[in-house]
């Protein structure tokens, strides 16, 4: 079976601002910090509604269905300027 690939700008604010928060959850994970994935997770809500613009950009050019289960063995990510 062959998956479609989404292409993810990664100049997108909102898809950057994912990944430092990531790049932060890691560092924390890494010290031994309690509770990393409830800051994580706050990092995330704050940027969904910040930047919701940008969040929506990526959810029209992936042209994803929006309804139902998502099966990843169907999809590629790939990441590029």
């Amino acid at each position: 079976m062959t998956k479609r690939e989404i292409v993810i700008d990664i100049t997108n604010p909102y898809v950057r601002s994912l990944m430092m928060a990531f790049e932060h959850f890691m560092l924390e994970e890494c010290a031994g910090y309690a509770h990393s994935e409830l800051r994580l997770l706050k990092e995330i809500q704050k940027c969904q509604y910040l930047l919701d613009n940008e969040r929506t950009q990526i959810v029209e050019r992936s042209r994803m269905p929006i309804m139902g289960n998502i099966n990843p063995e169907k999809y590629q990510l790939t990441f590029k300027k």
